[in-house]
Order: structure tokens, then C-alpha cells, then sequence
């Protein structure tokens, strides 16, 4: 495999004389040692939205800034990002001779969005960029009552037996849940003894009281106590400072350092493992979403899927299928917004396809400073490997290897 050459993602070390050049040599060299792009399917996060939930004002007896739009809905700021997205990933598959550079044929292009408001809007904004004035379509379950089964990530195993396993199995995460650090720096910024919570619920002490499971068979894991509570402001700390408010209004000015954020975040990141990693329940969690996704691989007519969900949509993906673990430069979430796992199918002159699969994001502060990213200020990427699908040192697994894993669900 080291003879081949291919380009992935656009290198930040490189001119744009570089770029040109190297664009050049590539369309040139369509014969021996060439990596043709034949498919790619991006499974992505929403954008900035604002905080999910009001709740958050019965944690403390502190006033939350006001947003200026319903809960959960994208923001402003975060189309304008997603549509710089759009717009760099289309250029890079079109380098890549993937799309035309015009409008596609509309058999070959696949938007999927989750029948959420946020997610919706994530999928257009990203479209409206990538094919201005081409009239592409977000496919989306129309009605909003109903949980669209591919993103929907509720346990699908209705026996009582399988009930009672993946209830011990919480038990025992969340007795090794680690985080009276978070707790305790979570506490003096909300003091959550003076709170409404604390006076009609008895939630007063985030180390000490106890996390309650809420668990009805066939339907989503939820959580009551602590780690919802502190998920739940954390995400709204985090929410504004993506949006770029002003320091004194994300956490009142509260936190002042990275060594705070690496402390809260963990609280969030412990949410999304208590919820989506039980060790029983990932894979018929996830069977739905990696059903859909083999639909797509196994469709040579499609060449671009956009598939746009939640964080719970892409933990689950990466437990189930068994990526490796990964951490994300220059990040506190696990799975930040508007951040995408781009599964690419490549192809080389011998005919063998092979899988490269990269994790695209914009960092902590590019997201709040709002960057415009291109070749000079790209999005940070990280290569993903899968157990089952060994890579090389290009990123590159077999093909046949991860059509075998996925035809397991």
C-alpha cells in the first residue's frame, strides 16, 4: 500500500502553490498507483444550538442568560459554520473528481437528517453551501410525533431479562463513575444546596446523592440526579461559549481556565458513556442506524450520504462497530458539534477498494471564535482505525473486511 498515492484531507502545512501543484499531479496520474474516491458517506452532529432544556433554572438560584430562540434550535452561528463546512468538504470531493463541481445528479447525492428542528436546519445549511442554486433535497420523517428509527437511539430489546442485564450494568458504571472533582467544581459555580431542585426534590449534593435510572423496555435510557443535572448546565456552559457570548455571561464568568473545562466536560462525557456504551445494549442500540448505513455502501449509484444526527448517533457507531479508541486534539467533547466521522471508499489500479475513515471537527476555539475554514485555516481531522478492520499506515483498511463487520447487524 505504500506506493499508492492519494490525498485525503488538504494538509494546513501546504501553500496553495502546493495545493495547485499537487491537484495537477494527481489528475495526471490516472494509471498504476492511483487512489480513485468512489464513495463517501458522512455521518454528522448538529450544529451550535442553543442550551436543550430550561430545567437548568431549578439547579441553581442564579439567573442562565437569555437566548434569543426556542431551546434546542440551531443558532445563527452555527448554520453560518455548518455552511463553511459544506462548503470546504464538497471542494475537497470534487478535487478528488467524487462531484462534478456543478450540480449533481440527484441520484447520486443523499441528505438525511433526523426529524429534529436543529438537525434539519444543520442539513440544509450544510446543502445550501455545498450546492448553491442546485435544489437538493433533506430527506427527514415528516412527522415529528414519530422517532425516526435510524437515529433513534432507545434500547429495542424488550424481554425483561435483557431489561434486568442492562440495569445492572448501569448499576455498576455508575458505581465506578469517577467525578467528585467535576462535581465539586460544578458546585461552586451553582451552589446547588440554595437551589429550587435541592427545595422540592431533595438533589442537594452532587457528590453524594444518588444518580436514578429511568428505564422502560423499548424505549430511551434516562437518567435522574447528578449526572443529568450537571450534564445538562454543563451543556449550556459549553453552548455559550461556542456561540461567542461574552465571558461573563458563559458560567457568570466563572471559569477562567482550560484545567476548568477538562474538569466540567468529563461530567458530560460520563453522560454519553453511562447512556450509549452499555456493554449489552450498544449494538441493538445501534443496529437501525448501521442497517441504513449499509444500505448506502452497498448502493453504487450513491456517491455523497449525509446523515445528520446527534452525539448519541455517533458514539454509538464507534462503540458498536468497534473503532479504537480516540481522543480529539484541541476538544472537550467526545463528539463535538457540527463534527462529522466521513467513512471513504477508495479505490485503487488494480481494482481492491479499501476504507479510510477520518474524524473532521473544528476545535474548541474555532468553533467559538467562529473560524471560516479553507486550505490556510482547515478543520482539525483525526484517522480513525477499527478493531476488525486493520489499518495501515495510510489510514487504509480492506474494504471486504468492513463490509463483513457491518453485515453483521
Amino acid at each position: 500500500m505504500s506506493k499508492h498515492r492519494h490525498k485525503f484531507f488538504f494538509n494546513s502545512t501546504r501553500t496553495v502553490n502546493d495545493m495547485i501543484a499537487v491537484t495537477f499531479y494527481f489528475l495526471l496520474i490516472s494509471g498504476v498507483g492511483c487512489l480513485r474516491l468512489e464513495q463517501v458517506l458522512i455521518f454528522s452532529r448538529h450544529n451550535i444550538r442553543a442550551p436543550i432544556t430550561k430545567d437548568t433554572e431549578e439547579y441553581t438560584n442564579k439567573i442562565f442568560p437569555k437566548w434569543s430562540l426556542e431551546p434546542a434550535l440551531l443558532t445563527e452561528k452555527g448554520a453560518l459554520l455548518e455552511g463553511y463546512m459544506g462548503e470546504y468538504l464538497t471542494k475537497w470531493m470534487t478535487e478528488n473528481q467524487l462531484l462534478p463541481g456543478t450540480c449533481p445528479d440527484k441520484e447520486t447525492v443523499l441528505i438525511y437528517a433526523n426529524n429534529k428542528r436543529r438537525t434539519i436546519a444543520t442539513a440544509k445549511a450544510f446543502v445550501d453551501a455545498a450546492f448553491p442554486d442546485c435544489n437538493v433535497n433533506v430527506k427527514y420523517e415528516k412527522d415529528f410525533d414519530i422517532h425516526d428509527i435510524t437515529f433513534n437511539y432507545a434500547i429495542h430489546n424488550t424481554t425483561e431479562a435483557y431489561k434486568q442485564k442492562v440495569l445492572e450494568e448501569i448499576e455498576e458504571m455508575l458505581a465506578n463513575c469517577k467525578l467528585t472533582d467535576a462535581y465539586e467544581e460544578l458546585d461552586k459555580i451553582i451552589d446547588i444546596k440554595t437551589s429550587k431542585i435541592c427545595e422540592t426534590k431533595g438533589f442537594c449534593d452532587l457528590v453524594h446523592d444518588k444518580n436514578i435510572v429511568i428505564y422502560h423496555a423499548g424505549d430511551k435510557l434516562k437518567l435522574n440526579g447528578p449526572l443529568t443535572i450537571g450534564n445538562e448546565v454543563v451543556d449550556n456552559f459549553i453552548m455559550s461559549y461556542y456561540e461567542g457570548r461574552p465571558l461573563e455571561e458563559v458560567a457568570w464568568g466563572e471559569i477562567t481556565s482550560p484545567e476548568q473545562w477538562k474538569v466540567l466536560t468529563k461530567i458530560t462525557a460520563m453522560d454519553q458513556k453511562i447512556r450509549f456504551n452499555i456493554p449489552s445494549s450498544v449494538k441493538d442500540t445501534a443496529r437501525p442506524t448501521i442497517r441504513y448505513m449499509r444500505s448506502i455502501f452497498t448502493n453504487e449509484n450513491i456517491k455523497l450520504a449525509l446523515l445528520v444526527g446527534h452525539d448519541a448517533n455517533l458514539n454509538l457507531i464507534t462503540n458498536a462497530l468497534g473503532f479504537n479508541p480516540f481522543v480529539l486534539p484541541e476538544q472537550y467533547e467526545p463528539y463535538p458539534v457540527g463534527g462529522k466521522i466521513i467513512f471513504q471508499k477508495w479505490k485503487d489500479a488494480a481494482g481492491d477498494y479499501y476504507l479510510k475513515v477520518e474524524y473532521v471537527y473544528l476545535s474548541w476555539n474555532q468553533l467559538r471564535d467562529g473560524v471560516k475554514i479553507n486550505i490556510q485555516s482547515p478543520p482539525l481531522r483525526v484517522t480513525l482505525g477499527i478493531k476488525d478492520c486493520a489499518i495501515d499506515k495510510n489510514g487504509l483498511c480492506p474494504w471486504d473486511d468492513f463490509i463483513k463487520l457491518i453485515n453483521k447487524y
